[in-house]
């Protein structure tokens, strides 16, 4: 589920682009990035949540790359949180997991 939305929020931007060649190469690059990430990331958590604060940092550097504005205002800041909040969660998920299963199988 996670490697989906991340896939999905990858996507969000080839959509907004379309009808700037450069732009919509460059987002199609992006996107086919964090689609391998994100199958990566089912079998390796770390590689999971290092892909959504991936995204964010890919969120906050789109501005730089001068391109033409079409995407919707303040979509950088709504994505950044969106990745942030999802990489955390799954921070925490990945702690709680690991506390767990140290708590099920005692070290001897």
């Amino acid at each position: 589920m996670y490697g989906l939305s991340l896939t999905g929020i990858a996507f969000l931007c080839v959509g907004y682009t379309w009808s700037d060649p450069l732009s919509l190469g460059i987002n199609i690059v992006q996107a086919l990035f964090f689609v391998f990430l994100s199958y990566y990331g089912i079998k390796n958590h770390a590689v999971m949540i290092a892909g959504y604060f991936l995204h964010g940092l890919w969120d906050l550097g789109y501005d730089f790359l001068q391109l033409p504005s079409l995407r919707p205002p303040h979509y950088d800041l709504f994505c950044l949180a969106v990745d942030v909040t999802m990489g955390l969660w799954l921070v925490i998920v990945q702690w709680r997991m690991t506390k767990l299963l140290k708590v099920q199988r005692p070290e001897l």
